[in-house]
This record gives structure tokens, sequence and C-alpha cells, in this order.
């Protein structure tokens, strides 16, 4: 029974899904998220946030940034292959979580506090992924240079 709890720990650790990355490739429900989550800070950043100081500036650009790379084919089609060009149908469907507006009644839909805490979480990972991103191209140009 003893040798059974470790194996029991192990378990979720087992099956946990690998790290999103956005220098080598991903399956297709990571490519999804990513999309969403890049989706999720964009808006956020255009319905919800009211402040401005350098945090929320960095979080916009970071978001305006994330949200260019997954509509960039070049970017994207290395690293999600599986990831096509979406029916219209699926358009409205994945857009239709956000505010058409910023009409109150629309951008309360959206920033709730559940919704804003879940994105805010969402900066500091984006931020490493992209800088990992950055210095991969870097480091890649600068071997094409040489």
């Amino acid at each position: 029974m003893k040798k059974l709890i470790p194996l029991i720990l192990l378990l979720p650790a087992l099956s946990a899904h690998a790290e999103i990355s956005l220098i080598k490739k991903m399956t297709h429900a990571e490519c999804m998220q990513v999309i969403h989550d890049s989706l999720d800070m964009y808006n956020d950043m255009e319905f919800c946030e009211k402040n401005t100081n350098e945090e929320t500036q960095r979080n916009g650009m970071l978001a305006w940034t994330m949200a260019g790379f997954v509509n960039s084919k070049s970017a994207m089609s290395p690293i999600c292959p599986t990831v096509k060009k979406m029916t219209k149908q699926e358009q409205t469907e994945m857009f239709s979580r956000y505010p058409k507006s910023h009409e109150p009644e629309e951008v309360a839909k959206f920033c709730t506090s559940e919704n804003r805490n879940r994105i805010a979480k969402l900066y500091p990972t984006y931020s490493k992924l992209h800088k990992e991103y950055d210095d991969f191209n870097k480091s890649k140009n600068k071997e094409e240079n040489e």
C-alpha cells in the first residue's frame, strides 16, 4: 500500500499538458489556448482597463503584440500547423464573448471581476513566453548573419 501512494501522487504530473511555447510545435488545443488567451488580454486592455501606469501600459503592449502574433500566419504556422483559417461561423463564435462596443452593458458582460482576475494571471506567463520567442529570434538572426 505504501508504494501505491507515491504512484497516485505522480498521476497529476503525468497527465499534465506540456508547457505552451512560442518557439516549438504545440498541440491544437495549446494553439487554441494561445489564441483565446491573446484575444482575452487584448480585449481586457481595450474594454476593461481604466488605470494608466507603467504596468498597464506594458500589459497593453503585450496584449497588442500577442494579438498580432496569433494573427500572423508566418509566426503561427511553424508552431501551430493544425490551426487553419476559421469559417465565418467559427469567427462569430470565438468573438461572441467579447464586447462589440464600449457601451456599459456590453463591457460589463466581459469585464467581470472573475474574468479580470483570470486574465491578470496571463500577463506574466505571456510576458515570459514572448521574451523567450524574442530571444530565440534574435539568436536565430544572429546565427544567420554570421
